[in-house]
């Protein structure tokens, strides 16, 4: 458990207890009847504000003071938690200061540079950089890119084919395109098999059969393809994996 929330606890409780003791002596001072024993409640993250306020007679009339007291711990509680929720955003929120670093990587925009699309080589193999820069390890890093960007255009042919608003036609042919992606899947899974053989034969052929699986897909539509966006970005990570290929040595 962090300190955060050992804090939000420890407030809530001691905001309780001060509220619970107020309202306490102050019936008391107004009214002989006795009055119950103040809840307690469990700690919780999100405790209700609701859940703060002890039990007051029915008999009892709360007075001016009690009001104000419960007014003002409410509000100190929506302070802190507005607080502690703008803290979760900035954290979820929070870009590492490594991820500047490894896109700027010189050793491995050495290698990116020699690619066709240097600028796509260095974005797409980024969010996957294990701070490796040997080519070997750009190598398998580029073509997992590819594979997860291969992914996204088999959910979006998907999408796209079962979407009420989608021809026949072109819903038949984003079927086509969806098979073309998966058995590009699977060149790009034998490229990688064969990257700790240094069978550089192999490597070079599945990267260009999954090539041949893209233009595939983009050759079988007649008329707007919605899929060529996805397309051709695959076939320049796929070009850009074949020149890192061809610096194995």
């Amino acid at each position: 458990m962090d300190n955060n929330t050992n804090l939000n606890k420890l407030f809530i409780f001691s905001s309780f207890m001060l509220l619970s003791f107020a309202q306490g002596t102050l019936s008391q001072l107004h009214s002989s009847a006795p009055l119950p024993s103040p809840r307690t409640h469990p700690f919780e993250n999100e405790l209700p504000i609701s859940h703060i306020s002890a039990p007051i007679p029915s008999a009892e009339i709360p007075s001016k003071t009690t009001f104000s007291m419960r007014r003002l711990l409410t509000r100190m509680l929506k302070e802190f938690r507005s607080s502690n929720h703008q803290a979760r955003l900035l954290k979820s929120n929070f870009v590492p200061a490594s991820s500047k670093s490894k896109t700027n990587n010189p050793n491995l925009k050495k290698i990116c540079d020699q690619t066709d699309y240097a600028s796509l080589c260095l974005s797409s193999i980024t969010p996957y950089f294990n701070g490796k820069t040997d080519t070997v390890s750009v190598l398998q890093m580029a073509i997992n890119a590819t594979v997860q960007q291969t992914k996204l255009a088999i959910s979006a042919a998907e999408k796209l084919a079962t979407a009420s608003n989608t021809p026949d036609e072109t819903a038949s042919t984003l079927s086509d395109c969806k098979q073309n992606y998966e058995d590009a899947l699977d060149d790009l899974q034998s490229a990688q098999d064969a990257i700790p053989e240094n069978d550089i034969g192999t490597i070079n052929t599945m990267l260009s059969a999954a090539i041949t699986e893209y233009g595939t897909c983009n050759d079988e539509f007649s008329g707007p393809n919605p899929m060529a966006n996805y397309g051709d970005k695959l076939t320049k990570m796929n070009s850009n994996c074949l020149v890192i290929a061809s610096l194995l040595k």
